[in-house]
């Protein structure tokens, strides 16, 4: 099983907590480039949880700390959407995009899986990470 890793200077963080380590750098960096190129006025590529056109793939060794994170929220998915922040880019010349969790708007947990044992004897889980929504960005 390869275990995802972002470069260092990204970081994603939901609902207050880092996960970049569990996150695909490379649905992270093809989000990033959709959300850059997408006219955040239209909600065009905007869509409710479920059908959402922006999606992280994201998985990791089985351990409490993402379990509690994720667990929760794929279980009985919150009514507001989770806050979501992605940071892009070395410090001092950071892309910053925020989302701020509504019910239409955030970020949200799809597919949480505890796939089993693998032949290594390493319980590991996956999950799609889901945003909705257009995010504010700032500059850092």
């Amino acid at each position: 099983m390869t275990v995802y890793k972002a470069e260092s200077n990204a970081t994603v963080t939901y609902n207050g907590t880092n996960v970049t380590a569990y996150c695909n750098q490379n649905d992270l960096d093809a989000v990033v480039a959709e959300i850059d190129t997408t006219n955040l006025a239209s909600t065009g590529a905007e869509s409710s949880p479920a059908a959402t056109t922006w999606t992280v793939k994201m998985q990791g060794f089985l351990d409490k700390a993402p379990d509690d994170v994720f667990g929760p929220d794929s279980l009985t998915p919150p009514a507001t959407l989770r806050n979501l922040v992605v940071t892009r880019g070395p410090t001092g010349a950071q892309a910053i995009y925020t989302w701020t969790g509504t019910a239409t708007e955030g970020a949200f947990i799809g597919n949480y899986q505890l796939p089993g044992t693998d032949p290594k004897n390493l319980n590991t889980w996956t999950a799609d990470l889901g945003i909705s929504g257009g995010p504010v960005r700032t500059e850092g």
